[in-house]
């Protein structure tokens, strides 16, 4: 696939007034790249799984094989037929050695988003430090918006949101000149939110008054990183509206598994916060059949753990939260591992154990207030 071809796709997926185009069968090299992005932006991933596969068996060269490494990516992010397993590192060395040009920029962003979109945190950020960010090379073209929005997202769910304010600026004047406002209003109340900062109303109310989202991955995804923020200060009955909104059902059946994983998990939160036992149970009901995946183990673990304490099972609710830890640390979650610390704490605290609980959390504020991600003391504070 030449640069022409590359531009004029991404063009087609990015554009807002424009129906997306139809997928083909993958069948070779450059079909399968053209039906694994439409099927990743529709959220079939059955067809992206389908065109991993031959584009993996087509590549011919490092920059093919770099493009099928982003697709294998993306396949196992929302198939749920699929292994889930490493199929990143072996990217490392060519994105390293590889030049600094637009294909290679696609590339390197295409890797980095599929391993945030399969909730491999660490291994996103490894990816993206092995060169510029991709939107320095795509100026001007509508992709910039989403190559952006991925670089923040990389930082802020590594819980490093000083790195992510710092393209925020960048990424919402990218939005305006391309009417893509949607997304970045969705970026940036997921890091004013979990950076604790007060000035979301303006971006909850704007998509709130905007239609529901029906086209893809961009208009969804818009909705979902909103209800993060909203979490991240604590209003759960907010992202709970925000989760209902963000699909055709409010178990978004096109999402990632973590999107579905992490949107259904505030639902239970939500009912959870005002003691809701039967509402708190259907939706963990619902999360429960994600359970065995890895990617949905931490959401899953946190929701588990909420659902018990309400119901008064300390036990269930610390042994759950532990599993919430351990689970959210493999693959650098730190957002989830700060989140899974304050269930923990919570149930401490409602056992009596509030002096280990206030150690826990101090210890998590201060590592999380240097770099910027001022949701945790907030959350700290309510516990305690």
């Amino acid at each position: 696939m030449d640069l022409t071809a590359l531009e004029s796709l991404l063009l087609e997926l990015m554009q807002r007034d424009i129906p997306l185009p139809h997928a083909p069968e993958p069948t070779d090299f450059e079909s399968g790249i053209r039906a694994g992005l439409i099927g990743h932006f529709v959220g079939d991933y059955a067809l992206v799984t389908r065109s991993a596969d031959v584009v993996t068996a087509s590549a011919v060269d490092d920059w093919g094989r770099m493009m099928a490494i982003g697709l294998a990516g993306f396949s196992q992010a929302g198939d749920p037929t699929v292994a889930h397993r490493d199929v990143w590192s072996t990217g490392l060395p060519l994105l390293t050695a590889a030049p600094d040009n637009p294909r290679w920029a696609v590339a390197r962003f295409l890797a980095t988003e599929s391993a945030i979109a399969s909730a491999r945190i660490a291994l996103a950020g490894q990816l993206r430090r092995t060169g510029p960010d991709p939107h320095l090379s795509w100026t001007g073209h509508p992709i910039e918006v989403y190559m952006l929005s991925s670089s923040i997202r990389v930082a802020a769910f590594a819980g490093d949101l000083d790195d992510a304010a710092g393209l925020i600026d960048a990424n919402d004047d990218a939005g305006r000149r391309h009417s893509i406002t949607a997304l970045t209003d969705g970026v940036k109340a997921l890091v004013v939110g979990n950076a604790n900062r007060a000035e979301t109303e303006n971006l909850f109310t704007a998509l709130l008054n905007r239609e529901q989202p029906n086209r893809d991955l961009i208009d969804r995804g818009a909705f979902l990183l909103a209800a993060f923020g909203a979490a991240g200060l604590g209003d759960k009955a907010r992202a709970a509206t925000l989760i209902m909104l963000a699909d055709t059902a409010p178990d978004l059946p096109h999402a990632t598994t973590i999107d579905r994983a992490l949107g259904m998990e505030l639902l239970v939160a939500a009912a959870a916060d005002v003691e809701d036992i039967d509402t708190a149970q259907a939706w963990l009901d619902r999360l429960e059949e994600l359970d065995g995946h890895p990617i949905a183990a931490p959401p899953l673990h946190r929701a588990r753990s909420r659902v018990a304490l309400i119901r008064g099972d300390l036990t269930a609710a610390k042994s759950q939260a532990h599993l919430a830890i351990d689970a959210a640390s493999r693959d650098g979650r730190i957002i989830e591992l700060a989140e899974s610390r304050v269930a923990l704490a919570a149930a401490q605290v409602a056992g009596g154990d509030i002096g280990e609980a206030s150690r826990l959390l101090r210890s998590e504020v201060v590592e999380s207030d240097s770099h910027g991600f001022h949701a945790v003391r907030r959350a700290a504070s309510q516990v305690l």
